[in-house]
């Protein structure tokens, strides 16, 4: 589209703007998971968890900390993950340690990847 066809921007459109990211704070979606064969519900990730993710996934880190990093990010959108009903259930104490009691390396890379693919 060429910059002639955009129409310009009013304070309606910035309000309306406002109101909706407002309103993507609380966007969830269904993540699938492949070893369960179901899905799990993640909500969107905060400005800050997707930039501290990327900043610990940057340049020159290891494969265990980007590892480390799409863990944080899986536990920190599952709700379901928090609860501290699954943690006693899955015998833990750190409750970080609930995405390795339950997903292999391959669903936390295709969980990961999804929630990247759904929320940018």
């Amino acid at each position: 589209m060429a910059r002639e066809d955009v129409k310009r921007a009013t304070i309606k459109d910035l309000i309306a703007r406002k109101t909706q990211r407002e309103a993507d704070k609380f966007k969830t979606v269904d993540v699938f998971v492949p070893s369960m064969n179901a899905t799990l519900v993640f909500k969107k990730p905060s400005d800050v968890l997707l930039m501290d993710t990327i900043d610990e996934m940057g340049d020159g880190t290891s494969t265990r900390q980007q590892m480390d990093a799409m863990k944080k990010l899986i536990y920190q959108t599952c709700d379901l993950l928090q609860s501290p009903e699954l943690h006693k259930g899955l015998d833990i104490t750190d409750p970080f340690d609930a995405v390795d009691a339950i997903f292999d390396l391959a669903d936390i890379g295709s969980i990961s990847e999804q929630i990247a693919e759904l929320f940018g």
